[in-house]
């Protein structure tokens, strides 16, 4: 489980850091600078275009003067930067060799122009940058801490910033205003009392706000940065270990049941044929549990069938094996007569005739329960051929009266079944009621919704209730313990069943009206034809041998 767990997490969580975190080279990157630089572009095209014709018309020298009382306007978006800034950067440089417009997607994000073919660039930005942010958060408690240090005397300055520094996450000092290096923009901001912030090479945020013409207040904030990585990394942490969980709840139960499977099969393949996969319905594996136990029902009824096979078999050679090695011995002794060595050759006959029914019968039942290609589904018409098989068994049966029912329209009707192994059906149904009928057979083809129906009826001592499901298992007969090969080896009925199941369909037992069994066929009318089968014409009628 370890191992798939691990592919998994993998195969979930990598792509998704890869679309989540920001890189040059996630999908959703790429998407968004697209997006961001087609709008963008659209919207300030003109201004931009504006300003960079105003600096064209005026001598380079004045350029940053212009920009800086613009900027009144605009505040700290619009900048001018050096084309060296984006000496590395190709995208960039290819725009700018087109005349186009770029983009800046570092803090904060910009619009890039540069102004003819100088050394300059326009800078717009389209958003504050992460230091502004802070400056302006920043903005009315410095503006509190600055009050209170003027109402204290100038010698306590510095202690009441040290004493503020230590109970806060920050560093508070005094710092001359001859130490620290500002642009014009920035000097603007501060005289009229507003933050300016920077970003020092370690991540940390140095805030300066101007405290008298003598001095600066400077904070230098080591904790934002820090806390901002730190929720990021708990976000992170709380997204992975909660599709960690997911993943975990969905494949425990599955490695679980798939476990209890294996060792199922295990112990079927062992021969414990009883052994049944236990899964939940609730589980991912439920379909393949129940298949599984399906095919295990199958294979376990099938092997014990043909171990019943088996024995039934060997009980049923027995005895005309036993009569041809007695009708042997008895014509190899020298005084026997003549009408004796007679009726011992007809008993010879009689058991290889029986030996080779049952072997017949055998064969086709161990055909058409394992192979499904046996039954060939194909157009043609059943009625006629029913109406020729009854007319012959109407000679064998010569004192029964046997009779065939159908509606008129069916005698042209195209049935797709396959033909022989339906015949044999009814062979097998009117053999069965020959034996124990005792003047009469009924037979009755007829449409029932999108079913056809067979019944086969007789007026005979019928078969008992309690006998009804089993009569259709192999070499079951009623009376089973005085049971005569005489009267058959009783596979006719199994056959039967064996047929209806491949033509998706059934067979039932009951009483019938006239006292006897009747058999009662069900099967679909819209059977495919196989593919060895292609489907007949009306026109082109199916000859029956």
């Amino acid at each position: 489980m370890i191992k798939a767990f691990s592919f998994l997490w993998l195969a979930i969580i990598l792509p998704l850091l890869f679309l989540m975190v920001p890189t040059g080279f996630g999908p959703i990157s790429y998407m968004s600078e697209r997006m961001m630089y087609e709008f963008y572009s659209k919207v300030y095209d003109d201004t931009l275009l504006v300003i960079h014709d105003d600096l064209v018309n005026q001598p380079q020298a004045q350029w940053q003067s212009y920009i800086d009382d613009l900027s009144e306007q605009f505040g700290s978006q619009l900048k001018l930067v050096p084309l060296a800034q984006y000496e590395g950067d190709e995208k960039v440089l290819n725009r700018f060799h087109l005349g186009e417009l770029a983009m800046d997607f570092s803090d904060p994000t910009a619009l890039l122009k540069q102004v003819a073919d100088s050394q300059w660039v326009l800078f717009y930005a389209m958003n504050l940058s992460e230091n502004e942010l802070i400056a302006i958060q920043s903005q009315g408690a410095l503006y509190i801490l600055k009050r209170t240090v003027l109402t204290l005397p100038q010698s306590q300055w510095q202690d009441y910033l040290t004493k503020v520094s230590v109970e806060r996450p920050f560093e508070a000092r005094l710092v001359p205003t001859g130490s620290a290096q500002f642009s014009e923009s920035e000097r603007r901001r501060l005289l009229r009392g507003q933050v300016v912030g920077r970003t020092q090479d370690d991540g940390s945020t140095l805030l300066y706000t101007q405290l008298n013409h003598d001095y600066f207040i400077s904070i230098h904030d080591m904790q934002s940065q820090n806390a901002q990585q730190l929720l990021q990394l708990s976000v992170m942490s709380l997204f992975v270990v909660t599709i960690s969980g997911a993943l975990l709840l969905w494949l425990f139960p599955l490695w679980r049941d798939l476990k209890r499977l294996a060792k199922t099969a295990d112990d079927f393949g062992e021969g414990r044929l009883s052994q049944r996969g236990k899964i939940s319905r609730l589980s991912v594996i439920a379909q393949l549990g129940n298949a599984f136990n399906k095919m295990a029902d199958n294979i376990e009824k099938l092997i014990n069938g043909h171990r019943e096979l088996t024995n039934a078999i060997a009980h049923d050679l027995r005895t005309p094996l036993y009569r041809l090695r007695f009708a042997f011995e008895m014509l190899s002794g020298s005084d026997i007569r003549k009408d004796q060595e007679e009726n011992y050759r007809k008993i010879i006959h009689k058991s290889i005739d029986d030996l080779d029914h049952l072997i017949n019968q055998t064969l086709l039942l161990s055909r058409y329960s394992v192979n499904s290609q046996m039954v060939q589904i194909a157009p043609c018409h059943l009625v006629q051929m029913y109406q020729n098989e009854v007319r012959l068994l109407q000679d064998e049966f010569a004192g029964l009266a046997v009779r065939f029912w159908f509606p008129p329209a069916l005698q042209t009707q195209t049935f797709r079944v396959d033909q022989r192994a339906m015949v044999r059906v009814l062979n097998n149904l009117l053999n069965n009621a020959g034996r124990f009928a005792v003047s009469q057979i009924r037979i009755e083809l007829r449409q029932q919704d999108d079913d056809w129906v067979l019944i086969v009826e007789d007026d005979g001592p019928g078969i008992p209730e309690s006998m009804r499901e089993s009569i259709f298992d192999p070499f079951t007969q009623v009376d089973n313990q005085q049971r005569d090969t005489r009267q058959g080896h009783g596979l006719g009925l199994a056959i039967v069943r064996q047929i209806m199941l491949l033509h998706r369909g059934s067979v039932s037992l009951d009483e019938a009206s006239m006292g006897g069994a009747r058999f009662t066929l069900r099967w679909p009318m819209a059977l495919k034809p196989t593919a060895e089968h292609p489907p007949m014409k009306e026109s082109e009628p199916e000859s029956v041998s």
